[in-house]
């Protein structure tokens, strides 16, 4: 293009290619802003970004007319509303979005203090919770029992994702735990809840659910039967992640719960169970799962009598007798490797258990014994320390080995790092 006049410039690129242009802008600006994490968690120092934030595409709307008019009239440009503190920016980005379905965040700057929540940027956009198909807030509790519990009586037809957490993902100091409730069936299809709870005796409205979280569930712990129960109004569930649910069994629980029932989750992908061993273990044996369910355990603060209960429970039920184990330190703790043969490097099922000599052996003992065992680079016991090194690794495997009963495993290899 020789001539001047034949040069293309931005003011003439066609609008729906300069509004595909103003979505990646507005989609890296916010892999910016916002990586998820507990605002109250991060150090001023980490901010290195402070001057982006969710609105910071908005300077490319001041750069001509033409792109102003352009973005102004693409109202899924104004999508998601960002909850500010500024109530007339929320006011018109709610505006712009005309009848779209909505997102929902809300927002706090990484470098200020938590300050006040914009409550009114809040009630502004629940205006619209018809509309609304994301929800996801980091707030404390009595937001949610003073602006969100009222706001989701309403009818919320478009409502597929909601994620809410205290903003450091603990329990908050209000009075009164808060659960989230529905009045009637919404198109819910991925929920995750921190610090909140769930109503387990109140699941029929949840049926459409593909995805649930819970940690750290607020209020009174519900029994193994509870969720067991809630969760058969969920049979198209894909993803189920529980972590912390459960209360404490008893010390001196001496055998596992049989739950009076079983439920079918047929298209269930992921499980993963964290906390309580025994209520943990209980709930799994009642829950029938396709083959291919990749499931965790992490019972890190179980005693190692528990393992005895638990082990041979999940092994049984998920039918694990002719599996490989490998087990490797990982984060503090022992990772129980378990994989079908001839199968690739994931594991199927992962269990992870305190990292002490009490709890290998004990695993050892309540694994089957016609189960092939690989045990690589494992921290050398420190009740072996400060003996020949050779003698530690090979004394432990010994030792371990005539405690598993070993005589009739297949396969047990040991090797420690020392």
């Amino acid at each position: 293009m020789s001539e001047q006049g034949d040069t293309p410039c931005a003011t003439t690129l066609p609008p729906e290619l300069l509004s595909r242009i103003f979505e990646h802008y507005i989609a890296a600006c916010k892999a910016v802003w916002d990586d998820g994490a507990p605002y109250d968690r991060i150090a001023p120092a980490s901010c290195s970004h402070a001057a982006i934030g969710p609105y910071t595409w908005l300077h490319a709307t001041h750069v001509c007319t033409y792109w102003r008019a352009v973005a102004l009239a693409n109202p899924l440009l104004w999508s998601h509303t960002v909850l500010v503190r500024s109530v007339p920016c929320v006011q018109a980005v709610l505006t712009r979005s005309q009848q779209v379905p909505l997102t929902i965040q809300s927002y706090t700057p990484r470098c200020s203090s938590e300050g006040a929540f914009p409550t009114c940027s809040l009630k502004l956009a629940l205006q619209h919770i018809h509309r609304v198909r994301s929800l996801e807030l980091r707030i404390k509790w009595w937001v949610f029992f003073d602006h969100i519990a009222p706001a989701l009586e309403h009818p919320t037809p478009l409502l597929a994702r909601v994620h809410i957490a205290t903003p450091s993902g603990l329990a908050d100091d209000f009075p009164l735990a808060p659960a989230l409730d529905l009045a009637a069936a919404a198109p819910l299809r991925e929920l995750e809840l921190s610090a909140y709870g769930f109503p387990w005796a109140r699941a029929a409205p949840f049926c459409g659910l593909r995805s649930l979280t819970v940690r750290r569930s607020a209020g009174r712990s519900p029994a193994p039967i509870d969720v067991l129960t809630a969760l058969a109004h969920m049979p198209l569930l894909a993803a189920l992640t529980l972590d912390n649910v459960f209360g404490p069994s008893p010390k001196d629980t001496s055998a596992l719960a049989l739950l009076p029932t079983t439920v079918a989750l047929p298209e269930l992908e992921t499980l993963t169970f964290a906390g309580d061993s025994a209520a943990c273990t209980t709930l799994l044996c009642a829950l029938r799962t396709p083959a291919p369910t990749r499931t965790t355990l992490s019972f890190r603060s179980a005693a190692a009598a528990e393992l005895n209960l638990c082990v041979p429970a999940v092994c049984a039920h998920l039918a694990l007798g002719t599996y490989t184990v490998r087990i490797r330190e990982d984060s503090g703790c022992f990772a129980v490797l378990f994989f079908p043969a001839q199968s690739g490097p994931t594991p199927r099922v992962t269990l992870q258990i305190p990292s002490t000599t009490v709890h290998f052996v004990a695993l050892l003992l309540a694994l089957p014994k016609t189960m092939p065992l690989c045990v690589h680079e494992l921290p050398l016991p420190p009740a072996l320390a400060g003996s020949d090194a050779r003698m530690c690794a090979a004394g432990c495997g010994s030792a371990c080995a005539q405690a598993a009963g070993a005589a009739v495993m297949t396969d047990l290899e040991l090797e420690f790092v020392y």
